[in-house]
C-alpha cells in the first residue's frame, strides 16, 4: 500500500541503518553542540563573529559531508535528490506562505503598520545568510541525524521525538557559551519547547518526498521575513509569533488529515 505521509524510499533508507549509524548521529549532535558553545564563547571574548561564524559553518558542514562520503552513503541519503524536485519545492513554498503573510510578513508590514521595506540588496544579502544558517541545520539535523537515529531507535514516534529534542537543545548552546547559566530563562525555555514541534514539522516535510529542499525553503522563509523591513514593530512580533505558531499547528493538522485520507482511498483502489 502506498503511504502518502512519507516517501517509500525514505522508509527503505532509514530501515537499513545500524547501531553504528545511530551512535555516529549522536556523536555528530554532541560535536555540533560543542562547536555551538565555542561559537558563543568567541562572541563573549569579542572575536569577529563573521569570521567565527564562517569557521563554524565550514567545519560542521564539512564534517557531515565527510561522514556521508567516507561511508559511501551519497548526498541523496540526506535529502539532496532531483526526484520530485518541483513538488518538493512547491510544498515548501506553500507552507512558507504562512510566515510571508503572518509573523513579520506582509499582513503586519503592509496592512497593519505600514513598515518600510529595506533596500533590495540588503534583503537579498540577509536572506542569503538566513538560507545558509537554516539550510545547514536542516541538512545536519533533519537529513543526517534524524534518519540515522533509526539505527538505534526503531519506534518511529520515539525516534522523531529524540531528534526534535536534539534540534531544540542545540539552539541554546551558543547562548550558553555567551551568557553562561543566564541563558536559561523563561522565554528561552518557551522558545526551546516551540522548537520541538517545529522539528517534527520539518521532518514531516522532509519525508513526504524524501527531499531536504522543502525544509530549507520553509525554514528560510520562516526565519527570513524579518529581513524585509526597517525596524519592524516589536509589539506585533510578540503577538504575531503566537498567531503564526498557531497557524503552523492548524496547517500541519489539516495536511496530515488530508494525507491520511488519501491513504485510506488508496487501499480499495490498490486491492482491485
Amino acid at each position: 500500500m502506498r503511504n502518502y505521509s512519507y516517501h517509500a524510499e525514505y522508509k527503505a533508507e532509514v530501515s537499513k541503518y545500524t547501531r553504528k549509524d545511530g551512535v555516529i548521529a549522536i556523536c555528530i549532535f554532541l560535536f555540533y553542540s560543542v562547536m555551538g558553545f565555542a561559537l558563543g564563547v568567541t562572541r563573549r571574548l569579542g572575536w569577529n563573529q563573521m569570521i567565527a561564524g564562517t569557521v563554524f559553518l565550514v567545519v560542521v558542514i564539512a564534517a557531515i559531508i565527510a561522514f556521508v562520503l567516507i561511508r559511501k552513503e551519497g548526498l541523496s541519503s540526506i535529502g539532496f535528490r532531483k526526484k520530485n524536485l518541483w513538488p518538493a519545492l512547491r510544498l515548501g513554498l506553500l507552507f512558507g506562505l504562512i510566515p510571508i503573510i503572518l509573523s513579520g510578513g506582509l499582513l503586519p508590514g503592509l496592512v497593519i503598520y505600514g513598515w518600510e521595506f529595506r533596500a533590495f540588496g540588503a534583503i537579498l544579502y540577509s536572506m542569503l545568510l538566513t538560507f545558509i544558517y537554516a539550510a545547514h541545520e536542516d541538512m545536519i539535523f533533519v537529513g543526517y541525524i534524524q534518519t540515522r537515529l533509526y539505527g538505534l531507535i526503531k519506534r518511529d514516534c520515539l525516534a522523531i521525538l529524540v531528534g526534535a529534542c536534539f534540534f531544540s537543545l542545540m539552539h541554546i548552546m551558543p547562548q550558553l557559551g555567551y551568557h553562561g547559566i543566564a541563558a536559561f530563562h523563561f522565554w528561552n525555555f518557551m522558545w526551546l519547547l516551540a522548537l520541538i514541534p517545529m522539528h517534527i514539522f520539518f521532518n514531516t516535510l522532509f519525508r513526504r518526498y524524501y527531499s531536504i529542499f522543502p525544509v530549507m525553503m520553509f525554514h528560510t522563509l520562516n526565519n527570513g521575513v524579518a529581513d524585509l523591513w526597517i525596524s519592524p514593530d516589536s509589539f506585533w512580533w510578540g503577538r504575531g509569533n503566537y498567531i503564526t505558531f498557531g497557524a503552523y499547528i492548524l496547517a500541519f493538522i489539516i495536511w496530515i488529515l488530508y494525507l491520511r485520507r488519501k491513504d485510506k482511498k488508496a487501499i480499495p483502489s490498490e486491492a482491485e
